[in-house]
């Protein structure tokens, strides 16, 4: 059994259904209209909002690690180290398979619509998860959130060190970071936009490592909360509230099938939009009728699960196993 001190069991069911709701939100909403059902849509419109559920993890779990590693700002290239060995192969990987499958949509004698085929600097940009800062859009529409991460591991870990100095330092970092949202030159897709679910997520994970007071935890926890409040709707600042609450109150309950789903979470969010969309699309080419409605759909989402499964496995697994060699040396 895992070390309940460091380790959070709600995680990986958390992610699960982050990925899950990210997944059905783009099948069932933005499948080219394949489920016309207004109550179907409007159901499942919430399950975009998974995206902020990853965030608030993010925040919780980086925060975490770096409590739990005694990270110095020494460690700060180890630190990115760790983080490109663990997310680059599989996102890497999803990139090539969307490019792979541009030029064979391009090239098929059937198809008759607008290139998709990115080009070498739109492809350039993605790796350095520049396309915020261009004019080019991203080849699937789940990459941007990947910046906004990158964002986030680029800023906390020059700031961390100051939240561990004493309650002054702590409590004007934490402000520093709530206050990036409403200073934000960067627009919507930027770790600035979304810094108050971020600071949700480090918050309780300093509540957890038992760095703050109880006190300190639920002031700050109320400004968070009016903040988040203030700068998103009220969809998401419900759906950052249960999450917080969900890790506050039950931090080592464990679902077992969510679990599944939260190992694989990352790189069904990569791949869902490739597989699913794919049979989707040939799905349009068959009758509309319900029957042939569910089977695509149970096609679209048994295949889409499957593949993920084993890109987690062989692509995703053996880099996360890499990254955990890596460890922050006292002369970094």
């Amino acid at each position: 059994m895992k070390n309940t001190t460091n380790y959070v069991s709600i995680i990986l069911p958390l992610r699960g259904i982050a990925a899950l709701m990210v997944f059905s939100f783009h099948l069932i909403c933005v499948s080219n209209n394949y489920y016309p059902n207004e109550v179907l849509n409007t159901l499942f419109k919430y399950g975009k909002y998974g995206v902020e559920v990853f965030f608030i993890i993010s925040g919780f779990v980086i925060t975490l690690s770096l409590l739990n590693a005694k990270y110095k700002l020494r460690n700060y290239f180890s630190f990115f180290k760790k983080r490109i060995i663990r997310i680059e192969p599989p996102y890497l990987f999803a990139l090539s398979l969307f490019i792979i499958y541009a030029f064979i949509r391009e090239y098929q004698s059937s198809f008759n619509g607008v290139s998709t085929i990115p080009s070498l600097t739109q492809i350039g940009l993605h790796l350095g998860y520049l396309i915020p800062f261009s004019n080019y859009s991203w080849i699937s529409i789940v990459f941007w959130t990947l910046a906004i991460e990158f964002q986030f591991y680029i800023v906390f870990a020059i700031i961390f060190p100051l939240l561990l100095k004493n309650s002054f330092y702590r409590i004007i970092t934490l402000l520093f970071i709530l206050l990036l949202s409403y200073i934000n030159p960067l627009g919507e897709e930027s770790f600035f936009h979304f810094s108050p679910i971020f600071y949700m997520g480090i918050l309780l994970a300093l509540q957890f490592n038992k760095t703050i007071q109880k006190k300190e935890f639920l002031v700050l926890s109320s400004i968070g909360f009016i903040s988040v409040f203030s700068s998103f709707n009220l969809a998401i600042s419900i759906i950052v509230l249960l999450t917080y609450l969900i890790i506050y109150l039950i931090p080592h309950k464990q679902f077992r099938v969510l679990n599944f789903f939260g190992k694989i979470s990352y790189s069904l969010y990569l791949m869902h939009t490739l597989t699913a969309f794919f049979i989707i699309n040939i799905a349009h080419k068959f009758p509309q009728s319900i029957e042939y409605k569910i089977i695509f759909t149970l096609l679209a989402i048994g295949l889409t699960i499957g593949f993920s499964y084993l890109t987690y496995l062989f692509v995703e697994k053996p880099t996360i196993a890499y990254s955990k060699k890596i460890t922050y040396k006292k002369n970094d």
